[in-house]
């Protein structure tokens, strides 16, 4: 009811679409307005807090290096990102970072191992016996 009226067509009155759907005429302007300009009977959020220092590239970014080198300290990683982009962050804005992309020392430390050649002979020679 509510998106025909956006189309132009003649329908139902505010009024009467409230009335149907059980609410007050003020709601079915206000999800109306949503929908003419976010496509959703919801708002997006403005999202709360401060804004984040690490930003989306300099996290993939990172993720190559930690690919490269899985055992990396996080004061290189403050090194790193200061010498290729040129800002200070914190070695606590790293760890949040990546533990929001769920990368955390005991993953790396199991791709280090797996990398690890000798490790990975030893891991063939015993189940060679099975």
């Amino acid at each position: 009811m509510i998106n025909s009226k956006l189309q132009g067509e003649t329908t139902l009155k505010d009024k009467d679409i409230a009335r149907v759907a059980k609410c007050s005429t003020r709601t079915v302007r206000y999800l109306r307005s949503n929908l003419s300009s976010f496509g959703l009977t919801k708002s997006p959020s403005n999202g709360a807090g401060r804004p984040k220092t690490i930003t989306p590239h300099m996290l993939i970014s990172l993720h190559d290096l930690l690919s490269i080198d899985p055992c990396m300290r996080f004061c290189d990683m403050v090194t790193f990102l200061r010498k290729e982009f040129d800002v200070e962050v914190t070695r606590f804005s790293i760890s949040r970072a990546l533990k929001e992309a769920k990368w955390s020392k005991k993953v790396t430390q199991n791709i280090a191992r797996e990398r690890n050649p000798d490790l990975r002979d030893k891991y063939v020679h015993e189940i060679s016996n099975y």
